[in-house]
Formats: C-alpha cells, sequence, structure tokens
C-alpha cells in the first residue's frame, strides 16, 4: 500500500524536478516499469537510458506491461558491452559503454532537445555505473545531468540499487535531487 501511494505520487511528477529512487535490486525491474508507465500517463514520451538490461529485453518487459514502446526512446548502454549484436532500430541509440560518459550525456542532451512535447528523462539504474566508473566520475556526471533536466524544464527519475553505492557517493549525489524516495 506504501508503494502504492509513491506511485501515485508519480502521476502528477512536475517539471524541472530530479527525483531519486531508491530500491532494492530484486524490485528494480518492476519498480522502474511501474514507474515508467505512471509517468507516461501524463508526458507523452520517455528516454529510457538502460545501464542495467539490454534494450531487446525492456521492450519485450515494456510491452508485456503495457507499454507504448513507440513513445519510449531508448539508450542501450549494456548491449555492446555485454557482446550483444547492436541493430539499427528506430527508437534505440546504442552507445559503446556505461564508461563512456561524455558520449552518454551527449546522447542524453541531444536526445532530449530532439523530442517533441512533454517528456521525462529516466536512468534505470544510476547505481550500475559504479562497476565502469570512479565515484568522482559518477558524481560529475549526475550533476550534469540533474542539471540538464532543470535548464531544460523536465522531470528526471534517477534510480540507484541500495547498497550498491558507497556512502559518500550516495550523498554527494542526493544533493542534487529536489527528491528522493526510498521504495521497500
Amino acid at each position: 500500500m506504501k508503494n502504492q501511494v509513491m506511485l501515485d505520487g508519480f502521476r502528477d511528477l512536475g517539471e524541472d524536478l530530479a527525483v531519486m529512487v531508491i530500491t532494492s535490486g530484486e524490485k528494480l525491474m518492476s519498480t522502474n516499469i511501474k514507474i515508467v508507465k505512471t509517468v507516461m500517463k501524463n508526458k507523452n514520451l520517455c528516454l529510457y537510458v538502460a545501464i542495467n538490461q539490454p534494450y531487446s529485453r525492456l521492450k519485450k518487459v515494456m510491452e508485456n506491461g503495457r507499454i507504448d514502446t513507440s513513445r519510449v526512446f531508448f539508450i542501450d548502454c549494456i548491449t555492446e558491452t555485454s557482446g550483444g549484436r547492436s541493430e539499427r532500430v528506430r527508437n534505440c541509440l546504442f552507445i559503446n559503454s556505461p564508461g563512456s560518459l561524455t558520449e552518454l550525456g551527449i546522447s542524453i542532451t541531444q536526445a532530449l532537445q530532439a523530442m517533441p512535447g512533454k517528456k521525462f528523462l529516466f536512468i534505470d539504474a544510476l547505481s550500475t555505473l559504479v562497476i565502469y566508473n570512479s565515484s568522482k566520475s559518477i558524481a560529475k556526471f549526475s550533476h550534469f545531468l540533474m542539471t540538464r533536466v532543470k535548464l531544460l524544464g523536465l522531470a528526471g527519475i534517477f534510480m540507484v540499487v541500495e547498497k550498491e553505492m558507497e556512502e559518500i557517493l550516495l550523498s554527494q549525489i542526493k544533493q542534487f535531487c529536489d527528491r528522493i524516495i526510498k521504495v521497500n
């Protein structure tokens, strides 16, 4: 019940807002899908940055969850790193690696600027970046992204798996957020 109240709060997600959602690894995928589905009721488009799961799997999971994937643009950071095939797809851009933060930042900015109408940014697992990048780089990148969504007048949702980040890094990133939500 408590988590449903939290999800209902995403229905009226305002603009210029950076929200960090902290959840367990076991609940990450289901929480991601629930939040995206809820927010898409009021926003036309979603830019979904896939750091944790490949595009091919996410598309299937979203379609099974009755999310219109034609309204989602994906940036897939993991398929090429994992040796998967990155085929040319209309609504997905494949980047080399979650360690390519500059490439990722440029891709996110360009995609957000190209998407018309109401939209939001969804990062599926900010905490997964610790595998590929230094804490300092992740803190800088997080600050860049959270500032970018505010400057563009958008909402940004940043998922974090609890206990995957050092407490000092998590504290640094929290200071850039407008709202922090913990999903049990």
